[in-house]
């Protein structure tokens, strides 16, 4: 593993380590979900899907919903994008949907190869969980074989 530092926004550097791909990479991507899960206080799920919608990888503390959040979160990274074309050039960050129990966020990965959506309780602290699924989002970049998606 190497660490490497990356800014994020307007914001301190974040400190990312990078894994080998061993011969499964589901593990490893499964392995930077839970990390997710397990770093922000508050989480309940988190997933990745591919650029349909369809889940390549999840963890899972109670399982709500994660099969029809992955479904979604292709249409939710079109919507936000076509809002954000309305206001001009701009990339998209997060986008988050917020209920009164849950909060979904949900970004990019690879430049729109997919998505990464984290399910958190509503109380959970925002900015840590956007810090904390852009940083996950950058790892399972450094692992996804582009050519395979």
């Amino acid at each position: 593993m190497r660490p490497r530092s990356i800014a994020l926004a307007e914001t301190a550097p974040v400190r990312v380590v990078t894994h080998a791909v061993p011969g499964n990479p589901a593990k490893v991507l499964e392995s930077i979900l839970s990390d997710l899960v397990a770093r922000v206080e508050g989480a309940r799920d988190a997933a990745l899907a591919d650029r349909n919608g369809l889940p390549i990888a999840t963890a899972s503390v109670q399982q709500i919903g994660l099969d029809l959040a992955s479904a979604m979160s292709a249409l939710i990274v079109h919507a936000a994008l076509r809002v954000l074309e309305e206001f001009g050039p701009d990339r998209l960050q997060v986008a988050v949907l917020e209920g009164s129990r849950v909060r979904i966020l949900v970004c990019e990965v690879s430049e729109g190869v997919g998505s990464l959506i984290l399910v958190t309780d509503t109380d959970a602290n925002l900015a840590l969980a956007k810090m904390e699924l852009l940083r996950a989002a950058m790892q399972i970049t450094t692992i996804i074989d582009l050519d395979v998606l």
